[in-house]
């Protein structure tokens, strides 16, 4: 089990789980394939640009990019710092003795940066795209966390955002059913009706806002099972409870061996404005 005192933020949760999502991820790369191409196909990537995903847990997106567009992997978690493969940008500062010294030098395809996601230390204007998938429900502040990312797109950058609707049935499993048998708890905070105009008031302009509905994909029940207790560390539940759970709250649907479990996120693109 994990330890029981409230857990908060993003860098507290997965300093815990980490290393067992990172293990999901591993496992059954391309479970989540409909999201990771859903928020690639809405930031229009093109040949040679610098793009940011933050958080980005093990560096996943990596995997859904061509390779001509160079990644900035920004991390808080040390268990994905550890376990991501993505080249080091710089090295972590208890490796170091010392506060870390940031190698601005983003020639490579992909890099890895350890930061606060509230408080980067590079330049204005730095990134042509900055992506955000999926965990953003655990930053403590998302209008800080997006006037950051405001600060660190070129003009007319574009931010995606995508996350977990308020209301929605991913919301119910995440904030009642993962809450009940993750033994640290889930309290997400979820996007809502009124965060495309939040978005909007940090500096940017709405270009689409929508919830999109697809599926996560398994080749057998079995491994949807153990994908699901890793990634959300269900601790408290047996494989049954698990099974359960999925069905009557998300659904689920099998055709042959293989099965799918319902998923929907809220996905927003944004353009920086040129004022300010």
């Amino acid at each position: 089990m994990f330890q029981s005192q409230p857990v908060r933020n993003y860098t507290e949760i997965f300093n815990q789980r980490g290393e067992l999502y990172h293990r999901a991820m591993m496992a059954q790369p391309n479970a989540r394939r409909a999201e990771f191409e859903r928020i690639v196909q809405l930031s229009d990537l093109q040949s040679g640009q610098l793009i940011a995903d933050m958080p980005s847990g093990g560096g996943y997106l990596r995997a859904f990019i061509p390779d001509d567009v160079r990644l900035v992997a920004v991390e808080t978690a040390s268990p994905f710092l550890q376990q991501n493969d993505l080249p080091r940008n710089q090295k972590l500062a208890e490796e170091q003795g010392g506060a870390p010294e940031w190698n601005r030098d983003f020639s490579s395809d992909s890099q890895l940066l350890c930061s606060d996601l509230s408080q980067i230390p590079l330049p204005d204007k730095t990134f042509d795209r900055v992506l955000s998938l999926a965990g953003a429900h655990h930053l403590p502040d998302l209008d800080k966390f997006c006037r950051e990312v405001r600060r660190l797109l070129k003009p007319g950058g574009t931010f995606v955002l995508a996350d977990v609707l308020e209301n929605s049935r991913a919301a119910q499993y995440l904030n009642q059913w993962v809450d009940a048998h993750n033994s640290m708890g889930h309290q997400g905070i979820f996007l809502n009706q009124f965060t495309p105009e939040a978005v909007e008031n940090c500096g940017f302009e709405i270009n689409f806002a929508a919830p999109k509905a697809y599926h996560w994909e398994f080749d057998s029940e079995a491994e949807m099972i153990s994908y699901c207790r890793s990634l959300f560390g269900l601790d408290l539940a047996d494989d049954a409870q698990i099974l359960e759970g999925l069905q009557t709250v998300l659904g689920v649907e099998k055709y042959g061996a293989c099965c799918r479990m319902n998923w929907e996120l809220m996905f927003i693109s944004a353009t920086k404005t040129a004022s300010n």
